[in-house]
Parts: C-alpha cells; structure tokens; sequence
C-alpha cells in the first residue's frame, strides 16, 4: 500500500501490530499513534473477538438484537 501512495507524507512504521502487542514496544512520548490493519479478515475476526471479551470482562459495551 505504501508503494501505491496511499501513505504518502506519514512516517516509515516503528513496529508492527504483532511486535507491538508481544514485544511491548514503547509508545512514542509526543503524536499520535496509528495502527492501520490492511490484513485478511479472518484478522478482523480475531481482532473483535478479543475487543467484545475485554469489553464484557470491564462490563462496557452494548449487546444488540441480531
């Protein structure tokens, strides 16, 4: 995606999602942190799997009719 432009201007990546979760990468002191998933879904299953366990762990959140 980067060789296509479509990141033209933002700075060369620090860390993976992955290195960032296992390795604990330091957050930068001063910015903004961005994570831009560009994977396959069965990583967005994953990823809003984890994100409804930690929300019902905290009791956040809304369940809503299917």
């Amino acid at each position: 995606h980067r060789a296509s432009g479509q990141f033209e201007g933002y700075p060369d990546p620090t860390a993976t999602l992955g290195e960032a979760i296992m390795a604990g990468t330091p957050r930068p002191g001063a910015g903004r942190v961005v994570a831009t998933h560009l994977g396959v879904g069965l990583a967005d299953v994953v990823f809003g799997s984890a994100i409804v366990a930690r929300a019902e762990a905290l009791g956040l959140g809304t369940v809503l009719p299917r």
